[in-house]
């Protein structure tokens, strides 16, 4: 599992793991598409420093930008 970021709020094991699944799913789908997270940070509309938080699974990058970078890439949030 990465390493887990110390921010300042706790989250509970669940919210962690989801950020790091989500993160992965991310950057799965931006490695297939041959992107750099230069390129889906352009393409989302967000910064390349929020883009590398979200593949971390850093919660402190924001729920708008990981929405945005995964709808870029086509990661499917809801069935």
């Amino acid at each position: 599992m990465a390493a887990t970021i110390a921010p300042s709020r706790r989250y509970s094991r669940a919210t962690q793991e989801a950020l790091v699944l989500l993160g992965k799913l991310i950057r799965a789908e931006r490695i297939e598409r041959r992107w750099s997270a230069r390129e889906l940070a352009e393409r989302a509309g967000v910064s390349g420093d929020l883009i590398q938080g979200i593949e971390r699974g850093d919660p402190r990058a924001g729920i708008r930008g990981a929405l945005r970078a995964a709808s870029v890439v086509g990661v499917a949030l809801f069935r």
